[in-house]
């Protein structure tokens, strides 16, 4: 399962400060504007069996791609698809597989 978070999609425009004007619980920092792609990957993985792959697909860049793939793993995700231009530090960073972290054989 694949949530998507990129191009235009709603998730992207919560997640994107220049489209997600909101000063209330889903507007701000990125922790705020990544509320409702965290709770939908929560309901995602809750209702899915734990052996599926669960991951998100993001055109955010930058420095919010760090802090982004730590919450997002935070909250589930077994892989981040980053579109675009990508730090390949990032990459390394957020690496541990699905393999590892699901024993899926």
């Amino acid at each position: 399962v694949e949530i998507c978070a990129a191009d235009r999609s709603l998730l992207k425009r919560f997640l994107d400060p220049q489209t997600n004007a909101r000063v209330d619980d889903w507007g701000g920092t990125l922790a705020a504007r990544s509320r409702l792609l965290r709770d939908a990957l929560r309901v995602v993985r809750d209702a899915v069996h734990e052996e599926f792959v669960v991951g998100v697909r993001t055109s955010i860049a930058g420095d919010e791609a760090w802090l982004l793939g730590g919450l997002l793993r935070e909250s589930g995700a077994d892989y981040i698809h980053f579109v675009g231009e990508i730090d390949p530090e990032l990459v390394h960073a957020l690496a541990p597989s699905v393999v590892a972290d699901r024993r899926i054989q």
